[in-house]
């Protein structure tokens, strides 16, 4: 799971450490064996925009402020072609936010739902 988290998601060594210590790392661990296939159906996806383009549904999208670029363009990209979408930056955070700063993850989903 660090191999993963290290080389694959780029993870920076300080995120990583905080990341070992909360209390889902023991799950992360037990779930190792479907990286692969959780890898393979993410890189065998296509995203077809009209799939989407009648999806009435207010939807909440988040982006991590230091997240790599390709999360960026995948927030942009589902942003552009869902009606009635938002998109909620989490400055200093990456793809982990819900995990490293679960009150502001939690606070922004409430707001949305509250609204």
């Amino acid at each position: 799971m660090e191999l993963f988290f290290r080389e694959v998601v780029r993870m920076p060594e300080q995120e990583l450490q905080a990341f070992r210590r909360l209390p889902m790392w023991r799950t992360r661990i037990g779930l190792t064996p479907t990286i692969p296939r959780e890898m393979a159906l993410d890189w065998g996806y296509d995203f077809h925009a009209e799939r989407f383009a009648s999806f009435d549904v207010p939807t909440l999208l988040f982006l991590g402020g230091d997240s790599p670029p390709v999360f960026r363009q995948a927030v942009e990209m589902a942003s552009s072609v869902l009606p009635d979408s938002r998109v909620v930056v989490f400055p200093g955070q990456r793809h982990v936010a819900m995990d490293t700063a679960p009150e502001l993850f939690v606070s922004e989903v409430l707001r949305f739902l509250l609204e």
